[in-house]
């Protein structure tokens, strides 16, 4: 038809993606599941950007094996192991961040909580150690940060905090050819913590030792030794600590070999 402009007819929008339905616990081969959400945006240039995740796990096995004949007679070769581990954890985190230009600021936070109980055990060659442990957490954990960059350099400056509450208990041993070792512990507490150590060494390793100092703000009690005694090394760990309101813990380490003082002292005669 003359006169009359003709116009290219659109198709129709697709309609929109439905949304995907909620992440269902996927099961695995140990008797557990893993669920895990996300959620993020990110700008191309610039701009504000954003992250959530929540996780669930849940797994428990158990398992034993035994050495293979002909390795047996290898030094140290396995004869006989055993495991046992049982663990649920839940995590929740969530960031975001803003830029401009050569300017950036985000800040973070993440809370979660688990407990696990684990053994194992093993024979060898060489003697037999087992270990067996348990222990609950809870916490709370947030972050910020804030910075500049430039062509010529850049500074950035940030903050942590962190509150929350575990207990937990393990103790294990081992008995070889060689010698002999062992350790128990525990500690429960609800708060914050912050500590230093310092440690050294004389002839070579003929002597060691350590100390180091916490200091915390809550309440809660902390406790553990160990011992080795062997031709490698002799030496003793202990750590002591309590606070209600403040408090601290201190922990020595002492120890000697007696095979760097043989070397040591044989060596003067060379």
């Amino acid at each position: 038809m003359s006169g009359v402009g003709s116009a290219t007819a659109r198709p129709p929008s697709p309609p929109p993606a439905p949304s995907s339905p909620p992440a269902q616990p996927k099961p695995d081969a140990g008797g557990g599941f893993k669920t895990t959400t996300k959620s993020e945006v990110t700008p191309r240039d610039g701009g504000v950007s954003g992250k959530a995740e929540g996780k669930i796990e849940k797994s428990k096995s158990a398992e034993k094996s035994y050495g293979k004949e002909a390795d047996k007679s290898t030094p140290g070769a396995t004869l006989a192991e055993a495991k046992y581990k049982d663990e649920f954890r839940k995590d929740a985190k969530a960031e975001v961040g803003v830029k401009s230009g050569p300017a950036s600021a985000g800040a973070r936070v993440s809370a979660g909580g688990g407990a696990d109980v684990g053994a194992k055990g093993e024979i060898s060659t060489k003697g037999a150690k087992g270990e067996a442990k348990a222990g609950v957490d809870l916490g709370v954990k947030g972050s910020a940060d804030a910075g500049v960059e430039g062509k010529v350099g850049g500074a950035k400056v940030g903050v942590e905090a962190k509150a929350g509450a575990d207990a937990s208990i393990k103790a294990g041993g081992e008995v070889g050819l060689t010698g002999v070792k062992g350790s128990v512990g525990g500690e429960a507490f609800v708060g914050a913590k912050a500590g230093a150590q310092a440690s050294g060494q004389l002839g070579g390793g003929a002597v060691s030792g350590g100390v180091g100092v916490e200091g915390y703000a809550g309440a809660g009690v902390t406790g553990s030794a160990s011992g080795s005694l062997s031709l490698d090394k002799v030496g003793v760990k202990l750590k002591v600590g309590a606070a209600l309101g403040l408090g601290g813990s201190v922990s020595f380490d002492v120890g000697f070999s007696p095979k760097a003082i043989w070397n040591g002292v044989t060596g003067w005669f060379k």
